[in-house]
Formats: C-alpha cells, sequence, structure tokens
C-alpha cells in the first residue's frame, strides 16, 4: 500500500466548484505555511499534517486495518466513495480506524466506541493552541483568592462560549476552588427578552402579588446558583435595571426578590457571555464590576489541525448516535477542512450532522 495519499487540487475544485487554478494556488499557500503536506508526483497530492513522525505501520485482517498512530493522530490514507455508513463492528476501538472491505481500498472512518466528551481543560481541543491564552486566562480567574473573579466571555456566536463556561467551573470543582457541591446555573438572557419583568423574575425570584399572575413567592436563579456559578449566555439583552441589580449583588452579596423589601444573600460568580462589543452593549457600571474578560477565538483563527480535531470528535459523536462507523471521504474531509464556515463551531457541527443525515 502507498505511503501516501490523499487531495489533489482538482478534487478541492470539484467539491468547493471553484476553478482548478484557485485551488491549487490556495493548497499551495497552505503548505507553505506548514497547515498541510504537499506530495510530490503527478498528481500533486496534499494531506493533513500530523505530528507523528513514526512510519506508518499498518497491519490487516479480516477485512480490518489498524495503524499504529494514536486516535489523535489518524489521517486519510487512501480515497473512498463519498460519505457513507458501515455496520457497527464489536472489535472497534480507537475514534478513528481504518477499516476494509473486499476488493476496495482502506478508508479512515469514525467509531462508534470513540467517545468526544469534553470534561476538562486538558481534553478541550485547541487548549494549548488557538484558546491558550483564554485558558490561561479562565484558570487564572477561577483561582484568584478568596472566590475567584467575576468573568465576561466574548466572541461570536458559535465559538463555544457556554462550553468554556462550564469547563470553568468544572476546572474550580477539580482544584477545589468551589465545594464539591457547588452548582452551575445556565440562563440565556435572549429567552425572556421580550418580557423584561418576567426576566428579571425569573432571576432574582418574586413575591406573592408582585405583579399580575404572582399567585406565590419564587426562587430566582441568583438564589439557585448560591455558593457557585451564574452563567447568564447573551447578557446584553439584560435591561439596564437588571444589570444595576447584578452589580449591586456583585458588590454586596445581597438582592431582593421583585416586590419584597426584605434583601437576601447570594453569594456566587457570575460568568457572563456576549456576542457584541461590551463597551457599547453593557451599562459602564456594570462592566466595570467585571474584572476579568475573555475573548474566544472564531473558527477561522484556528488552526487546520484543530478544525481537523473538532470534525473527528463531531463525526465521533454522530457515531455513537446512530449505532454505526461512518467512512468519510478525503473530498469530503477536505471540503469541511477549507470551507468559511461563518457560524463557527456551531456550524461546522450542524453541519457535519447534515451531512451524516443525508448519507444515512
Amino acid at each position: 500500500m502507498r505511503r501516501h495519499s490523499g487531495f489533489s487540487a482538482e478534487d478541492v475544485a470539484d467539491v468547493a466548484g471553484v476553478d482548478r487554478t484557485n485551488a491549487s494556488r490556495d493548497l499551495n499557500l497552505l503548505a507553505q505555511e506548514g497547515k498541510i503536506e504537499r506530495i510530490a508526483g503527478r498528481p500533486v497530492l496534499f494531506v493533513v499534517k500530523t505530528p507523528s513522525t513514526e512510519p506508518l505501520r499498518v497491519s490487516g485482517g479480516n477485512g480490518k486495518w489498524h495503524t499504529n498512530w494514536p486516535a489523535s493522530q489518524q489521517a486519510i490514507l487512501s480515497p473512498a466513495d463519498g460519505l457513507r455508513y458501515r455496520e457497527n463492528q464489536s472489535q472497534a476501538s480507537l475514534p478513528l480506524q481504518v477499516t476494509q472491505e473486499p476488493g476496495k481500498p482502506p478508508a479512515v472512518v469514525a467509531s462508534v466506541h470513540g467517545r468526544a466528551v469534553v470534561t476538562s481543560f486538558e481534553t478541550l481541543i485547541g487548549s494549548g493552541e488557538g484558546l491558550k491564552v483564554a485558558v490561561q486566562q479562565a484558570k487564572a480567574a477561577m483561582l484568584y483568592p478568596p472566590r475567584g473573579l467575576h468573568t465576561l466571555l466574548c466572541g461570536p456566536s458559535g465559538v463555544g462560549k457556554t462550553t468554556f463556561a462550564r469547563l470553568m467551573h468544572s476546572f474550580a470543582l477539580e482544584l477545589y476552588a468551589l465545594p464539591a457541591d457547588a452548582p452551575f446555573v445556565s440562563f440565556n438572557c435572549a429567552d425572556y427578552a421580550g418580557n423584561p419583568q418576567l426576566l428579571m423574575a425569573h432571576l432574582f425570584g418574586v413575591v406573592r402579588g408582585a405583579y399580575t399572575g404572582a399567585d406565590r413567592d419564587r426562587e430566582g436563579l441568583v438564589e439557585q446558583a448560591h455558593r457557585g456559578i451564574l452563567f447568564l449566555d447573551e447578557v446584553h439583552r439584560l435591561p439596564p435595571e437588571g444589570q444595576e441589580m447584578l452589580f449591586y449583588l456583585m458588590d454586596r452579596e445581597h438582592f431582593r426578590r421583585l416586590g419584597d423589601v426584605k434583601e437576601r444573600q447570594s453569594s456566587l460568580l457570575l460568568l457572563a457571555a456576549t456576542t457584541e462589543n461590551p463597551d457599547s452593549a453593557l451599562l459602564p457600571t456594570f462592566h466595570r464590576r467585571i474584572p476579568m474578560t475573555i475573548t474566544l477565538p472564531g473558527l477561522h483563527e484556528r488552526t487546520m489541525m484543530e478544525r481537523y480535531e473538532l470534525l473527528r470528535a463531531f463525526f465521533t459523536t454522530e457515531c455513537s448516535g446512530i449505532g454505526a462507523n461512518i467512512h468519510v471521504a478525503p473530498q469530503v474531509l477536505c471540503a469541511l477542512l477549507l470551507y468559511e464556515c461563518s457560524g463557527n463551531i456551531g456550524q461546522l457541527r450542524t453541519d457535519v450532522q447534515l451531512a451524516c443525515a443525508r448519507a444515512y
């Protein structure tokens, strides 16, 4: 079997619907930047670079092939026809493995037995590359005495702000910066943006008779997050009076339910996220109360290897969902690696799911 195989400029041109000359120019530029590897020959081929320096050893038997590379370093070995499914094999163990059907060349597949669950910063894709600075800031915010720093997460839609906030909570638990039973309470302020009164009641709670329909006392998310983390997504959708109540809470650790004169205590760490410019979207008094601001990069700012690892994780997730292995042809992988994904990681995940659904 050949040591190298991959995709050509013609493959990219066919998939992307662009001129072959433009495809060749862009691929050579990526090769010069070290993002892909150029293999001389006729035709010239390109492959996604892998960090492994060991020679590839392939062993096969009973129609199945496995490489000696770790699962995180698997790469396309040879072309396959489109995106298709293969019935589950109990012997499969790698998140990406190479299998072979009689009369056909080996193809990379994602295994149903693999896992793509992010549980800590160490397993977050890009934690040592595109997200390195953000992770360092997050760790500092969680560990700063006595109870951490309130933090604002900024970045366009789809970059993973909610996942990042959950990892901050997990990290704090792992290093005992928070009590073992510290809650993580998440809320999207856009859900009630059209009804500010209901939004405030949901956050801070309400006493009976505070407004029409308030027929009983009810605690809010601020009380539920006591001794833990309150994560507010789309925080710029919070009305000015809500932002004022939040910075009073951050200053004094006290708040009032809607319609109540009694102050209640809640000691929490606030994590907020926004897609907007915080200087213009938030009250200056509220923004100043948040000492740490972390900006998460868009997908176009991440490395090619990070994008490959994201794709690998998403295909593995789909494997688990459908209970089958997925064959990904080189031209499909190439298209997913190179197309402009304006919706960032969220859109990439959706596009992978849609591709799998069409092939199912």
